[in-house]
């Protein structure tokens, strides 16, 4: 097994076995330790993990291992019949086309019958692994951002789109120059972006989780657009619909009946995104930032702001007796 590494002023950051290697070539981590960490705990940083010095342990399975030999017949003990054998004192080797027996017991041990035990799994260390320095990186600033997990819309073959938690940091993108020039553990510290069609799917999940209904309702609800419109009371009011038969036809003479109207609705937000870019919808644009960190503290903000504008009740105008309103169309890329 062969460890790349970087050595830097806050310690080595070692990067996973697998990492770079075609699914054939991998090892397989589960007959691994790493500073008696499993895998998973100890490669945390975008696979890496900082330690000041790393102890590969591998996996000693189980086995059968003989004790001794315990003779078949007791009648036969005497000085020189042992009633038992030590498994250390004898072994065999291969020998003219045979297996043949070596030690002091050697010409009697057909009269032997071997005892034996299974040894418990261990850990040993792996002597066979090779650490190789990637090179030398100076760190000044390495600041872990938040864990923050989003609900997105992940797309299959067969089952199509379901909603699916993930990382954040998993949906994030950098330049390639910046991956090129940057070990992965430090990316959340350089400038990144979710793309349009990621950051549509977060608003969307997001609206629908936490959308207050008595002051809201989503209109329009698709891969393509999403809409939300404000509900909005008004000073009651009755007027005459006519009523159709069951054909869809007039009555002769026409019949009425009174509607009573209490609420109306004003599109508040609206989106597609630039995957489509659906007419008629505005196309959210991609959420950018300075860092990770940046980022994540951005989308907080964008959100918190959207999901309290839609459920913001409607302000009561003491002026028109509550039958005018108060309306803010949320611009879809107002931050």
């Amino acid at each position: 097994m062969k460890i790349f590494y970087y050595e830097t002023n806050l310690g080595k950051f070692y990067r996973h076995p697998n990492h770079g290697l075609p699914s054939y070539g991998t090892y397989n981590m589960l007959y691994y330790r790493f500073n008696d960490m499993e895998p998973e705990k100890f490669f945390i940083e975008n696979d890496y993990g900082l330690a000041d010095n790393l102890i590969v342990k591998k996996k000693v399975n189980s086995k059968k291992v003989v004790t001794g030999y315990r003779i078949i017949n007791p009648a036969l003990v005497s000085d020189k019949i042992p009633e038992y054998i030590n498994g250390s004192l004898m072994s065999t080797k291969y020998l003219n086309g045979e297996n043949v027996w070596v030690g002091p017991y050697g010409d009697i041990m057909s009269l032997y019958s071997a005892e034996t035990m299974m040894t418990p799994e261990d850990w040993e260390v792996d002597e066979i692994v090779e650490f190789i320095k990637i090179r030398d990186l100076k760190i000044d600033n390495y600041e872990k951002p938040e864990e923050v997990k989003v609900d997105i819309l992940e797309e299959r073959k067969y089952d199509g789109p379901t909603n699916k938690i993930v990382d954040f940091s998993s949906v994030v993108v950098y330049d390639d120059l910046v991956k090129l020039s940057t070990p992965e553990f430090m990316w959340h510290t350089k400038p990144c972006a979710v793309p349009s069609p990621i950051v549509y799917s977060i608003i969307r999940n997001y609206i629908k989780e936490k959308i207050d209904r008595k002051y809201a309702r989503i209109a329009s609800d698709y891969d393509f657009c999403f809409s939300v419109v404000k509900i909005v009371s008004v000073k009651p009011y009755n007027y005459s619909k006519q009523k159709y038969t069951p054909r869809g036809n007039s009555y002769k003479p026409p019949k009425y009946t009174s509607v009573l109207v209490d609420k109306k609705e004003l599109k508040i937000f609206d989106m597609t995104h630039t995957g489509t870019n659906y007419s008629g919808y505005v196309p959210v644009a991609h959420w950018f930032g300075d860092n990770l960190q940046d980022l994540i503290d951005n989308m907080k903000a964008y959100l918190d702001d959207l999901i309290n504008t839609i459920n913001e009740p409607v302000t009561y105008c003491t002026h028109c007796d509550g039958t005018g309103h108060i309306n803010k169309f949320i611009g879809t890329n107002e931050r």
